[in-house]
């Protein structure tokens, strides 16, 4: 008569499986389960130390700006008539500092009234204007600017009796001239700003060949 199996038994192992195999097989799944590379938690160490130097540069940034906003105010445009006296100030120092021409040639002359042209119309660029626009202003401005160039290029090399060039300067800087001296009188600068127109004028003259 055959036993009936005792519930409570540990089952055997099947008679065609080999009794070290069942072993084997969980020793190679550990194996196995071991070697998988393991997942790694990803750190914001990182990510927070950069967002923090972001903050930082542009935190000092703002502070810098607004140290220099603070340390250099607009600069108040001047009233016409502190402006009308600071401008004749610096004709007369032109003036005044205005090399001889007596005896000289015709490129020499031209250098000594570029040095008296040019040191008037830097000083005038240099200066914050009205805040209203006057026309005989801009005439002044502009007439310094020609007599400028055209007497440049007399310096450089004066124009041969008859050409073309010859009467493209001269015109130029008795037209020049006139607008230094229109804009002086008009814009009420005073009588060095207009001698300054006087000297342009013979500035014209001389790109004329004798």
């Amino acid at each position: 008569m055959t036993e009936a199996p005792d519930p409570g038994a540990a089952p055997r192992p099947r008679a065609d499986v080999p009794l070290g195999s069942v072993e084997a097989l969980r020793e190679a799944e550990r194996a196995a389960a071991a070697a998988r590379p393991k997942k790694r938690k990803r750190s914001i160490g990182p990510y927070v130390t950069v967002v923090v130097l972001i903050l930082v540069v542009i935190g000092s940034s703002l502070a810098v700006s607004g140290i220099f906003n603070q340390g250099s105010p607009a600069v108040e445009a001047p009233t016409p008539a502190a402006f009308r006296a600071e401008v004749a100030g610096y004709c007369g120092l032109a003036l005044d500092g205005a090399p001889t021409t007596v005896g000289q040639g015709r490129a020499e002359r031209a250098r000594g009234y570029l040095e008296v042209i040019e040191t008037m119309r830097g000083r005038l660029q240099s200066l914050v204007a009205p805040s209203v626009p006057d026309i005989a202003l801009e005439r002044f401005s502009a007439g310094l600017t020609t007599a400028a160039n055209y007497t440049s290029d007399v310096a450089q090399a004066p124009p041969a009796r008859g050409s073309e060039e010859e009467a493209r300067y001269v015109s130029e800087l008795t037209f020049a001239a006139g607008q230094v001296q229109a804009g002086a009188v008009g814009y009420k600068l005073g009588r060095a700003c207009v001698a300054i127109g006087d000297l342009v004028a013979r500035s014209a003259r001389n790109a004329a060949a004798p």
